[in-house]
């Protein structure tokens, strides 16, 4: 039973730890793409709380999509502030 409870704990912590966190920067990212005026928001904010879940590099990966996206569809102003 020690060996349970143990690996309830590290679940606990993987959801606390990782879940969360990505949560709350799909949200924020969320609010800032809508005041920036991307369109497909919802779309945007998900992709990036599940880009989350690569170490390091996820998010970045998002961000660099949009600022492609955005010199494509002449929107230099939002790239370049």
């Amino acid at each position: 039973m020690e060996i349970f409870n143990s690996a309830d704990d590290v679940l606990k912590n993987i959801i606390v730890g990782n879940v969360i966190p990505a949560v709350i920067l799909g949200i924020l990212s969320g609010f800032l793409y809508f005041f920036l005026g991307y369109p497909y928001v919802i779309l945007l904010a998900i992709i990036s709380g599940v880009a989350m879940f690569i170490p390091i590099i996820g998010p970045w990966i998002v961000y660099g999509a949009i600022g492609i996206f955005s010199i494509l569809i002449g929107i230099h102003s939002k790239v370049l502030w």
